[in-house]
């Protein structure tokens, strides 16, 4: 719950905290980062004790690159939300909530970790997000793209093929695919080209967010690259430019962006 505003007269255009805190998730969710760490930090200035502000913080600050503001926002809303779940009674209808957000701020602090050159706190992170949920799909692509990243190809699709067996979803599946690919320094025009294509037909699903379908799209991109087909990458970047900025209807994505 948000906190109350002191008393005053309603001013019709100004909004509650309840409802910024709402639109900065929207904001993020649309793939308008500039914006949504605008807000929050707006808010996190104002009730920096909220821990639903403080973690909506540190996914803005880190969306926007700012991983050394965003870190020590994302533990903190982790460890508020597991002790939560420590000391919570089992029957408690909100505990998949408080454990969906714990798993949430667990893989964006790996990531942000990552990004700081910090591997073993990052290796933690995910770690102990796996442990609440070890089929969690966000960090289970999460582990499969920094390993990627790290260039450790074989333990990367080792993991994705164990991911797959159990059951992974199809998009994180493509996405963890994709990074590793893309890592390759000789991945197969064939390969690339499957992938892309794989990933391109997935964003034309109704009611994927815009930040997810702005990556994918993008991932696309340079997979299509890698194949030497340039006017399929220019395509798919294309249609990545157009969610830049807060113009994503869920409803009719698929005109949006095939526009």
């Amino acid at each position: 719950m948000m906190p109350a505003q002191p008393n005053a007269a309603p001013n019709p255009q100004q909004r509650t905290p309840q409802q910024v805190f709402e639109m900065t998730k929207r904001l993020l969710a649309l793939g308008d980062e500039h914006d949504a760490a605008q807000h929050a930090a707006l808010l996190k200035s104002h009730f920096p004790d909220q821990t639903p502000i403080v973690g909506v913080h540190g996914l803005a600050m880190a969306a926007v690159g700012a991983h050394e503001l965003a870190v020590d926002d994302l533990a903190r809303c982790a460890e508020e939300s597991i002790k939560a779940l420590d000391e919570g009674e089992a029957e408690n209808p909100n505990r998949p909530r408080i454990a969906d957000q714990a798993i949430r701020m667990l893989t964006q602090l790996a990531r942000s970790r990552e990004a700081m050159g910090q591997p073993a706190e990052a290796d933690a992170a995910i770690e102990r997000a796996l442990a609440l949920d070890p089929e969690a799909p966000e960090p289970v692509r999460a582990r499969i793209e920094i390993l990627a990243d790290r260039a450790e190809i074989s333990a990367a699709q080792s993991f994705l093929n164990e991911a797959n067996d159990l059951g992974l979803e199809e998009l994180p599946a493509a996405l963890a695919a994709a990074a590793i690919a893309l890592a390759k320094p000789d991945a197969p025009h064939d390969e690339c080209h499957v992938l892309a294509q794989r990933l391109r037909a997935l964003t034309d699903r109704v009611g994927l967010d815009a930040s997810t379908q702005k990556l994918a799209l993008r991932r696309a991109a340079a997979l299509f690259d890698r194949a030497g087909e340039s006017d399929e990458a220019f395509r798919a970047a294309t249609r990545a430019a157009n969610f830049t900025r807060g113009n994503y209807d869920a409803a009719a994505h698929a005109r949006a962006t095939n526009a």
